[in-house]
Formats: structure tokens, C-alpha cells, sequence
């Protein structure tokens, strides 16, 4: 496979090429014209979420023990009710004071059972039911 390459120019011809100035062909580019602002469009969502409403009851409690469903274990019982102090207790034993009768402050506090509120509870998982 001998082929016969022909020899790189000489720096003579070479110099001659680059002082030549570049040729220039003049190119007619054509843009296109812009078009003209269009109206955004407007794009109303309306977007409704299923309701869901939830009925609870709520139990008329007293002092004494009421058979409810339990919130917590479902379960149908009969509250357990403990009497405790509470904001009334203290003002019934002031009243007892500012009228003189200093002496029967104590009872609220001892067997006043309309001047303590009185607490629910369920007795399977002793969850808060309520107060009276």
C-alpha cells in the first residue's frame, strides 16, 4: 500500500494565503415577526372538599352514676363518681365566713356535696367522662 502523498504547501505559498483578506458573502437572514401579545387566559378552581360532619352526644350528667358508652373503650358501664373540690366549695366556705358564721367554713369542704363538683369516670379504662 505505497500512495503518494503530496508534500504541505511551503511557508512561501502559505504566507501568501494569509495575507490576503478574508472573503466576505453577504447572507440575508430573514426573522420572522413577533407576534403579538395574546391575553393570558384566566383559570377559575374551584376545588369542594367532602364534608363530614361527626355527632357526638353528650351526656346529661348529675351527681349520682349515669350507664353510658365509653368514648374511649366502647364499652356500655356505669360511671364511677368521685366528689372533689372545686371553685364553688371555696366560695361557699368564704360565704359561711363573711356572714358570721365562721365556725361552719369546714362544712363544704367535709360533707358539702352540692358545693363539690362531681367527676365521671368510666371503670373499665378510667377515662374522663364528664362533670356536673
Amino acid at each position: 500500500m505505497s500512495s503518494v502523498q503530496n508534500p504541505p504547501p511551503s511557508y512561501a505559498e502559505y504566507s501568501n494565503y494569509s495575507n490576503q483578506p478574508p472573503q466576505t458573502v453577504p447572507i440575508q437572514q430573514q426573522f420572522p415577526q413577533p407576534l403579538p401579545p395574546q391575553p393570558v387566559p384566566q383559570i377559575t378552581v374551584i376545588s369542594q372538599q367532602p364534608t363530614s360532619v361527626t355527632v357526638r352526644t353528650i351526656p346529661i350528667l348529675g351527681p349520682i352514676p349515669i350507664s353510658i358508652t365509653c368514648s374511649q373503650c366502647y364499652a356500655f358501664v356505669t360511671t364511677i363518681t368521685n366528689h372533689e373540690i372545686s371553685a364553688r366549695t371555696h366560695c361557699c366556705a368564704l360565704a359561711l365566713c363573711l356572714t358570721g358564721l365562721w365556725c361552719f367554713a369546714p362544712l363544704p369542704y367535709i360533707c358539702g356535696g352540692c358545693c363539690k363538683k362531681t367527676v365521671h369516670r368510666c371503670p373499665n379504662c378510667n377515662a374522663f367522662i364528664g362533670t356536673y
